[in-house]
């Protein structure tokens, strides 16, 4: 397993995606496609910002494959953390009632809800209009498509 193995295995550790991985650690998107598909190694730089993001993992074992995936202190805090099932040592229940099915309603009857007025929204009911400039959609095959809006409302595809 090579570091671009461990760097995949960090994203799917952290169940991620590739551009939220490369976000939140401020790498560059197209670096770390390069990295991930082997056109290019990891430079220190690329290595320091996934530590100091995510600092529950190992530098020697990012960097060549030593030791353990994660720090003394964070195997610690999981082991401490590890908690027992939910469910565990409770019985299924065995004795059902059937609850009986209510009737429909008339439309002369109203809810609850129905019959209280809404509350004045005050200053909260003044929203902006936000529009879509472009959709980015990254496939796991390491390709994405740029989708753009033809018209308010809808999407056209980037020819690439």
């Amino acid at each position: 397993m090579d570091t671009r193995d461990r760097i995949k295995l960090i994203i799917e550790t952290e169940g991620v995606t590739q551009a939220a991985f490369a976000e939140s650690t401020g790498i560059n998107t197209s670096t770390l496609n390069h990295v991930l598909t082997g056109r290019n190694n990891p430079s220190i730089e690329v290595i320091t910002k996934i530590l100091s993001t995510y600092p529950q993992y190992e530098y020697e074992w990012l960097l060549h494959g030593n030791g353990s995936m994660w720090t003394e202190a964070y195997s610690e805090e999981r082991a401490k953390s590890s908690t027992i099932s939910l469910f565990q040592g409770t019985t299924a229940a065995t004795n059902f009632t059937e609850r009986p099915t209510p009737e429909p309603r008339t439309s002369s009857e109203k809810s609850p809800t129905e019959r209280k007025s809404l509350p004045s929204l005050g200053p909260f009911a003044k929203v902006s209009v936000k529009r879509v400039q472009r959709v980015i959609i990254y496939y796991d095959d390491n390709t994405y498509e740029t989708l753009y809006p033809s018209r308010p409302g809808d999407l056209q595809t980037d020819p690439q």
